[in-house]
């Protein structure tokens, strides 16, 4: 799934009753859409950034009613989308949280020692 798919604009997919497919008030054929379009079409139906307008029960239109019932609220694939997001905060949480208390750890000379060992030279023999 794309970080990128989030744009704060909803996408509009209609399919009316003779199959014509329109993205957004533009006419399409599905035949020259691209892999990139149907993974960022999912992503953003995952987000609910997708007005699906389904008038057909055709071919084109089963496709998309597919991708819609599949991204829907109560699906296995929106429960693991959300699931997977708030995980991914958990863990940014948590690192955030560590970085920030090392940073404000004070520098002592025990931190240093612990930090980087200094190896002591040999001592020059004497003749």
């Amino acid at each position: 799934m794309s970080k990128e798919s989030s744009t704060g604009k909803k996408l509009t997919i209609k399919v009316d009753k003779e199959e014509k497919l329109t993205i957004d008030g533009t006419e399409k054929k599905i035949e020259n859409l691209e892999a990139d379009f149907f993974e960022r079409l999912v992503d953003k139906a995952l987000a609910d950034e997708v007005d699906f307008v389904l008038e057909s029960k055709g071919i084109v239109g089963n496709f998309f009613q597919t991708i819609q019932s599949g991204t829907a609220a109560d699906s296995e694939l929106r429960k693991l989308y959300e699931q997977t997001l708030a995980d991914s905060k958990t863990t940014d949480e948590a690192d955030s949280k560590s970085s920030e208390a090392q940073e404000s750890e004070p520098v002592s000379e025990a931190n240093l020692e612990s930090e980087t060992e200094v190896e002591s030279a040999p001592e020059a023999e004497e003749f």
